[in-house]
C-alpha cells in the first residue's frame, strides 16, 4: 500500500473522534449560554403566583379638600368592635347615671333616648366602655339622629367627670350676640375638659366670624334636620395628641381638631344628651383599630 492510501485511511478512521469532540464542545457551549441566561434573566411569575402577594393596605379614611384635610391614615389591626347584635349591651360595658327606660339593644342597634342633662352632670346612659388602650388607636362609630335644638350626640374619651374629650354633633344656636337664624344648625364640636375648664374647637363656618354654617360635604349644616341623618364620629390617639374627625359617609372625613391630653387611661364612650326635643340616638357600631 502506498503512502496515499495510508494517508486517506488514517483520515476516515479519526473522522468519529473530531466530529464526536466536535459535539461535545456544541453541548457545552450550549449548557453554558443557558446558564448564562438563567443568571442574568429573573424567572418569570406566573399570573397565578402573582395574585398570591399580599394587597397593599388601603387607607381608612380619605379626606376632601380643605386646609383642615388629612389624606390617609393607615389600616390598623382591630381592637374591638361592637356592632350591637343581641338583646343586652352586655358585661363589656359600664352604664354611669342609668335610666334603663331610655336605653336599648335590638336589631343590631343600640338606642339612647336623649335626655336633659345640666351644667357639668354626668348624662343619662353614659356608655363607657370597660376595656382601655394604652397604645395608640382609632375609634370610629356610626349614629343616627335627628339633631334638633337642643340636641348632641357624641363619642367621648372618659378621663373622670372632670377630665374628658368630647367630639359631638350639637344642634343650637351659636349667635355672638343675639340669637340668629343664620348661626342656627348643626355644629361640630370637639372639646377637652381639664379639672372641668373646657377648651373648644368649633368647625365647618362658611362665615366664622358671625359663626355662620358652611357644608360638610353635601351636607348643609345651616338649620336643623328635619329627617334622622347618620353621622361618623372618629377620633384618633397618636402619643398625647387625640385628634377629632366627622364624616357624613365614612369615606370622606374631615378634621375637626387635635387636643393634648397626658391621660391614657380613660375610657372610650358615648352618649346623646338634649336640652329640646328628646330624639333617639341610634349606635350601629363601635370599632377601635390599632394605629401601624
Amino acid at each position: 500500500m502506498d503512502e496515499s492510501e495510508k494517508s486517506e485511511r488514517s483520515w476516515w478512521q479519526t473522522l468519529p473522534g473530531i466530529l464526536t469532540a466536535t459535539a461535545g464542545i456544541i453541548t457545552a457551549i450550549t449548557g453554558l449560554i443557558v446558564a448564562i441566561q438563567q443568571f442574568m434573566v429573573p424567572p418569570t411569575r406566573s399570573n397565578a403566583e402573582a395574585g398570591k402577594q399580599s394587597p397593599t393596605p388601603i387607607s381608612v379614611y380619605k379626606s376632601q379638600e380643605g386646609p383642615s384635610a388629612k389624606e390617609e391614615t393607615p389600616v390598623g389591626n382591630i381592637l374591638f368592635r361592637d356592632d350591637f347584635n343581641r338583646e343586652q349591651l352586655g358585661e363589656m360595658y359600664k352604664i354611669l347615671n342609668p335610666d334603663p327606660k331610655r336605653l336599648a339593644v335590638g336589631n343590631g342597634r343600640l338606642t339612647i333616648v336623649a335626655a336633659p342633662t345640666g351644667e357639668g352632670q354626668v348624662p343619662k346612659n353614659l356608655v363607657l366602655l370597660k376595656q382601655t388602650f394604652p397604645d395608640d388607636f382609632t375609634a370610629t362609630i356610626r349614629i343616627t339622629m335627628q339633631v334638633t335644638e337642643g340636641n348632641s350626640v357624641g363619642l367621648r374619651y372618659w378621663v373622670d367627670s372632670k377630665n374628658r374629650l368630647i367630639l359631638g354633633v350639637y344642634g343650637l344656636d351659636r349667635g355672638l350676640l343675639l340669637p340668629s337664624p343664620r348661626s342656627q344648625g348643626r355644629h361640630i364640636g370637639f372639646t377637652k375638659y381639664l379639672n372641668d375648664e373646657p377648651n373648644r374647637i368649633w368647625q365647618f363656618y362658611s362665615d366664622p366670624e358671625s359663626r355662620i354654617l358652611g357644608w360638610l360635604g353635601d351636607r348643609q349644616l345651616q338649620g336643623y334636620a328635619t329627617e334622622p341623618e347618620v353621622w361618623y364620629l372618629q377620633l384618633e390617639r397618636n402619643g398625647l395628641n387625640y385628634t377629632g374627625r366627622v364624616s357624613i359617609d365614612g369615606v370622606a372625613w374631615q378634621e375637626v381638631g387635635t387636643h393634648t391630653i397626658l391621660n391614657r387611661d380613660g375610657r372610650l364612650g358615648f352618649a346623646a344628651v338634649s336640652d329640646g326635643i328628646e330624639n333617639a340616638a341610634e349606635f350601629d357600631y363601635l370599632e377601635v383599630k390599632g394605629l401601624q
